[in-house]
C-alpha cells in the first residue's frame, strides 16, 4: 500500500465527496483521503504542518473569499497542493491562489488531469519517508490517542526518557512535530482508528 500520497478535503457537499474519492480510486487506488465538512476543523483538531498530506482540496466557498481565513489555511499545509473545488459563481482571480481549480462543469478529463498532476507531483523539499521502528510505532500510536509520555513509558515499561528520545525520533523522521500531527499521521497510516469526523 502506497502510504506516501495522503489527502485532504474539505467539502460540504456528499456527493461531491463520493465523486472526488471515486475518481481519485481510479488514479491511485491506496490513497487515504479524510473528508471534512467545513473548515472549522483548522481551530478545533489545529491541522498539522504536515509533510505526509501531500494534496489539499477545498470548496471555496468555505473560505469565503475571507483573507484571514485564508492564511489560515495556508499556513497549515505549507507544503501541500491546494487545489480548489468551484461549485457556485467564484471571481476566478481567487482561483490564481491555488495550485489548480476544479469546477462542477468540468468534466471528468478535466478533472483527472488536474487530481493526476496533483497527486504524481513530487513535493519540493519534502521529508524523506523514513521507516518508524516498531517501538517507535508503539510510542507514536499511544501519543496519538492522547496518552502522556509518561503513561506511554509506563505501559511499554520503558523509561520516561526513552520515550522522549523516541519521539524525539519520531519528529525527525516524519518531519511532524505535534500531537495532533501524529494523530492525523496515525489515523491515515491505519495506526488507529478514525475519531468521530474522519471518513475514509
Amino acid at each position: 500500500m502506497n502510504r506516501e500520497i495522503n489527502m485532504v478535503v474539505f467539502e460540504p457537499s456528499v456527493l461531491i465527496q463520493h465523486g472526488i474519492k471515486g475518481i481519485v480510486d481510479t488514479i491511485k487506488p491506496n490513497t487515504k483521503i479524510i473528508f471534512f465538512e467545513d473548515c472549522f476543523s483548522l481551530n478545533s483538531l489545529d491541522i498539522p504542518h504536515s509533510t505526509d498530506i501531500q494534496s489539499v482540496m477545498i470548496n471555496t466557498v468555505l473560505l469565503s473569499n475571507c483573507p484571514r481565513k485564508w492564511q489560515q489555511f495556508t499556513n497549515s499545509f505549507p507544503s501541500a497542493n491546494l487545489i480548489g473545488i468551484v461549485s457556485s459563481f467564484y471571481n476566478r482571480k481567487y482561483c490564481k491562489r491555488f495550485s489548480d481549480c476544479i469546477f462542477l462543469s468540468d468534466d471528468e478529463p478535466q478533472i483527472r488531469k488536474v487530481l493526476e498532476k496533483s497527486l504524481c507531483k513530487r513535493q519540493s523539499g519534502k521529508t524523506e519517508n523514513y521507516q518508524l521502528s516498531e517501538r517507535e510505532t508503539e510510542v507514536l500510536s499511544l501519543l496519538a490517542i492522547g496518552k502522556s509520555q509518561k503513561d506511554v513509558a509506563e505501559e511499554l515499561f520503558i523509561s520516561f526518557h526513552t520515550v522522549v528520545s523516541h519521539r524525539r525520533n519520531i519528529a525527525k523522521k516524519l518531519g511532524i512535530n505535534s500531537v495532533a500531527a501524529m494523530a492525523i499521521y496515525a489515523v491515515t497510516n491505519g495506526l488507529i482508528d478514525a475519531p468521530d469526523g474522519y471518513n475514509n
